[in-house]
């Protein structure tokens, strides 16, 4: 165990080391990186006060920017901030599992919603980016507590 921050900091920012970073044309805040520790490409952002980090699994430029751009736009989607600043630019898309979400809490009376906002609340950071059409019953399998594949008895 190393007990001095400065050879921590040594050893940590030498397995973290950047070997190319890219700003995206079309998303100025989205960054595109090729680490040393790494053979693909990853994107990366600042959103909702959060820093996103996503691997690209290519290590060609020109499809990691398509697909950096792909993820970006996902994500941006799901942001509650930009949610907020611009609802009308989601009409036209295919919903969210959070903007089914929202449309059931719609239907709730008041005395359901505290309980449902619990429940949502430990799915939220998983189930809020998925797109409805992507979402399959392994999908649940995978997230079930009993592990992917495992039936109760």
């Amino acid at each position: 165990m190393v007990h001095s921050s400065g050879a921590l900091y040594g050893i940590l920012g030498h397995m973290g080391a950047i070997v190319e970073q890219h700003k995206h044309p079309d998303y100025p805040r989205l960054t595109i990186q090729l680490r040393r520790r790494s053979r693909f490409y990853q994107s990366l952002t600042f959103l909702d006060g959060r820093k996103l980090q996503h691997s690209l699994k290519t290590d060609k430029l020109h499809t990691a920017l398509k697909l950096g751009a792909e993820w970006y736009r996902t994500v941006l989607r799901s942001s509650i901030t930009e949610a907020k600043q611009h609802p009308l630019d989601r009409l036209g898309t295919t919903p969210t599992v959070a903007d089914v979400f929202k449309s059931f809490r719609l239907t709730l009376p008041p005395h359901r919603k505290a309980y449902v906002d619990e429940k949502w609340g430990a799915l939220i950071d998983f189930w809020r980016t998925v797109i409805v059409t992507d979402v399959t019953p392994q999908m649940f399998r995978a997230t079930t507590p009993l592990g992917a594949g495992a039936r109760r008895t």
